[in-house]
């Protein structure tokens, strides 16, 4: 479901949003009361339950929503304003305890050239490989966003740069021998570094984002750390 769509439907919930908190209170009144041979309004039940049942569907799209503002639809990936979000936290969280991460910036060598020649929709699997290969060298804890086209930003909590640069070793590698539905070979080039306790998020995503370019000059297909 489009973001739009979701968004419209959710519209529609909020009209009904005010009186839910009342119809839920009488609903659990009205079961408590039913068994009462007194209480013949079958009728009046079924309307509240139906009520019940928009306000269920209600919280369900509410989520549905928060889901698609954070999230790129191809890739499921955060994207970029909510990755922004999470690097804020995670700075704060490190100057306070004094703890290390790593940050790599990645993309994939060539990828304009793939899709000019096989497609978009090539392309975009070829995009959702190399991330299944990203991912499998990541943990729950980590976040992974996805940056620009072929761009993506990974986030490894509690990771050193030794670590980070280990853990991206394993990522280019499984990359550049994986398997793919095009005739070129696919490699991806990779800037890794850690934060300093005075980092900002600007500082720090300016750091990366001229390791990974400096490694793209080179050639591509290579980790530049720092």
């Amino acid at each position: 479901m489009s973001i739009e769509k979701a968004l419209n439907q959710l519209l529609e919930y909020e009209k009904l949003r005010e009186s839910f908190p009342d119809l839920v209170t009488l609903l659990n009144e009205y079961r408590v009361r039913k068994s009462d041979p007194g209480v013949k309004d079958q009728l009046f039940l079924s309307l509240i339950e139906s009520y019940v049942e928009v306000y269920n569907e209600y919280l369900k799209k509410t989520d549905e929503v928060n889901y698609l503002s954070i999230t790129d639809p191809l890739t499921k990936t955060y994207n970029r304003v909510k990755f922004n979000e999470l690097l804020d936290l995670e700075l704060q969280r490190a100057r306070r305890y004094r703890r290390f991460f790593t940050l790599i910036l990645t993309d994939i060598d060539r990828f304009k050239s793939i899709n000019e020649k096989w497609g978009t929709e090539t392309a975009d699997e070829v995009l959702l490989l190399v991330l299944k290969h990203v991912r499998n060298h990541s943990r729950k804890t980590d976040y992974i966003g996805r940056w620009g086209g072929e761009e993506f930003v990974i986030l490894l909590t509690e990771t050193d740069i030794t670590g980070g640069i280990e853990l991206a070793g394993r990522m280019r590698y499984d990359v550049e021998n994986g398997e793919y539905p095009v005739s070129e070979k696919v490699t991806a080039t990779f800037g890794v570094t850690q934060n300093l306790p005075s980092d900002s998020a600007d500082t720090i995503i300016t750091r990366v984002t001229r390791l990974h370019d400096e490694a793209k000059t080179s050639g591509g297909n290579r980790i530049i750390a720092k």
